[in-house]
């Protein structure tokens, strides 16, 4: 996988689907057609809303006038409505594509036709169960060791720039020994503002299946995984492992493009059941022969892992399991695992949290999978995580990016483990530093990871000191 692939923008797909919308009656195509397109445009614009007014605590105004910018004009079309009491946001395209996304207390944001969702019983612990009133009453103190020349090297993340530059950054934090070294938050954000993690989320997912790995709930050989793989479907023969390694060889388009609708953003914006989507995908390649990095994945692993927690608890077990058996465990207390119309978490995109809890995620990583020497990971998995997927490109393990050849992040060492989401967010875990960098913001137009993120990382990282 070529690392400029991963600019997971949505311009391209939006540019194609918002702009035909609009086009109706000069195109002819088929209405039904259209009501999707338009559908996905307006899915990505009420679910950003809703999640960043009810999780991120924002003003509504404030996320639609800086949100959107560099993404596809066309969004700034959609005609939103702000319900406070209902906790809802609804929009359309120039009357189609319909779509509303509920807050769940808890659970954040879910999009759907309209029709409200059922409530769920929200986590016991932690802000995730109690909202943005809570924000801040129950983290844990984070010990700070302020050092100058990485507050320096940080701070290009933030250039004095306009809302419409393409590269924006909200949050920053540097994390040695444990304790805060650097941090930065643009005016609107601060250290209690949580942020979306487009594909970080996936990383979040792997920390979960490994934790029902250790537990004896999954195991990475098990088979026949969905229901609609089963009866001698030659998809029944993908392993857990595989799905991980993204080694499943289901078909999934991942690229954007003008021309044609990615399956990524129809996943995220389409169909109630994103599980349900990826898995219905055709085989490409036999499983386990081709590593190809696909969202798809981590949605049909979420769904795996429900299955296998339901039993006797009903879908409160898996619903509650991100917040008892993780983020409590570790202080993430601002974390919130959106799930899908479904009931299924969207492990390809959607947690929210503070940069400052995403630094404690890598330390849990960097440390081995232990918190104040408690085992929150099976031993060995972080080692696994390490390991390159089969048949691919060396710069992917299990649901994380490597980098043990030193072409993905040249002037980086080889025990660099990383998280890369959509206009990059990123969580980089540095082993002989013993260093967490984290970096949330928008990304988009002529911003490109390789030319605006990674140099910034690269200063930063010269600018640690040795790690005591």
């Amino acid at each position: 996988m070529k690392t400029q692939m991963k600019q997971w923008a949505y311009g391209g797909l939006l540019a194609a689907t918002t702009a035909s919308a609009a086009m109706a009656t000069s195109t002819q195509q088929d209405q039904a057609a259209l009501e999707a397109q338009a559908g996905i445009g307006v899915g990505y614009t009420v679910k950003l809303a809703c999640s960043e007014v009810f999780v991120a605590g924002r003003d509504f105004d404030q996320v639609v006038a800086d949100s959107f910018f560099g993404v596809d004009d066309m969004l700034h079309q959609v005609e939103l409505t702000l319900d406070r009491n209902s906790r809802s946001v609804r929009g359309h395209l120039f009357g189609m594509g319909a779509r509303t996304a509920w807050f769940r207390e808890g659970f954040g944001c879910t999009v759907n036709d309209g029709t409200a969702l059922p409530v769920l019983a929200p986590p016991a612990q932690g802000m995730a169960a109690q909202g943005t009133a809570a924000r801040g009453t129950q983290a844990q103190p984070y010990p700070e060791a302020p050092q100058p020349e990485v507050q320096q090297a940080l701070a290009a993340f933030f250039p004095d720039s306009q809302d419409g530059d393409p590269l924006i950054g909200r949050g920053a934090v540097v994390v040695q020994n444990g304790a805060i070294i650097a941090e930065q938050y643009r005016q609107g954000f601060d250290k209690d503002t949580p942020q979306l993690s487009w594909s970080m989320a996936k990383g979040v997912m792997q920390a979960l299946i490994g934790i029902a790995v250790g537990d004896g709930t999954l195991s990475l050989s098990d088979k026949q995984l969905m229901p609609q793989w089963r009866g001698g479907d030659p998809r029944a023969e993908i392993t857990v492992g595989q799905l991980l390694h993204m080694g499943s060889g289901l078909q999934f388009n991942e690229l954007y493009s003008a021309e044609n609708a990615s399956d990524v953003a129809t996943m995220l914006f389409g169909p109630a059941d994103m599980a349900g989507f990826a898995a219905a995908m055709p085989l490409e390649h036999a499983p386990g022969t081709v590593s190809r990095y696909s969202s798809g994945s981590s949605n049909i692993l979420s769904h795996v892992l429900r299955d296998r927690l339901q039993g006797a608890a009903g879908d409160t077990g898996y619903l509650h399991y991100p917040q008892e058996r993780l983020f409590s465990q570790i202080g993430m207390d601002s974390a919130v695992f959106e799930p899908d119309a479904a009931g299924v978490f969207v492990a390809s995109s959607y947690v929210y949290a503070t940069p400052r809890d995403y630094a404690r995620f890598g330390q849990l990583y960097l440390q081995d999978g232990l918190w104040q020497g408690q085992r929150i990971l099976p031993a060995g998995w972080v080692d696994y995580t390490r390991q390159p997927a089969l048949g691919s490109d060396p710069r992917y393990g299990s649901h994380w990016f490597l980098n043990q050849d030193q072409s993905a992040l040249p002037g980086l060492p080889s025990d660099v483990t990383y998280l890369f989401g959509n206009e990059g967010q990123f969580i980089f875990v540095i082993p002989s530093k013993n260093a967490v960098i984290v970096r949330t913001g928008l990304m988009h137009g002529s911003a490109r990871f390789e030319q605006d993120i990674v140099p910034v990382v690269q200063a930063i990282y010269a600018s640690l000191p040795d790690p005591s």
